[in-house]
């Protein structure tokens, strides 16, 4: 996707990251081994984004408290099931993908 340098990860175990104090919470991946495209899924606290999409990045109600923020992906694995780069990295990248790309709430 890009570099990035604004996605932070604030907790030891690489599943929450935070953008200008937004955090990001993973929920799932779903990476397809085909060549296609993927979906990573967060959730933020509600309002932190308006709902909608854009340009692959989308915002939904998730529950009375938190969103739902999908990003599509291009499809990191190979014909093994093994993805040549960080997982970390790839999270990064979609949330600031998706920060790019939603409205702030």
């Amino acid at each position: 996707m890009f570099r990035t340098s604004k996605a932070k990860s604030i907790d030891r175990y690489g599943r929450k990251y935070s953008i200008d104090n937004i955090e990001f919470t993973i929920e799932k991946w779903e990476f397809s081994i085909d060549g296609m495209y993927g979906h990573i899924y967060f959730t933020v606290k509600k309002g932190s984004y308006l709902y909608g999409a854009n340009n692959g990045a989308y915002c939904s109600k998730l529950d009375e408290d938190y969103d739902l923020i999908s990003v599509a992906t291009p499809c990191f694995l190979d014909e093994n099931g093994a993805t040549e780069r960080p997982l970390s990295q790839i999270f990064k990248e979609a949330i600031e993908f998706a920060d790019l790309n939603l409205l702030r709430g």
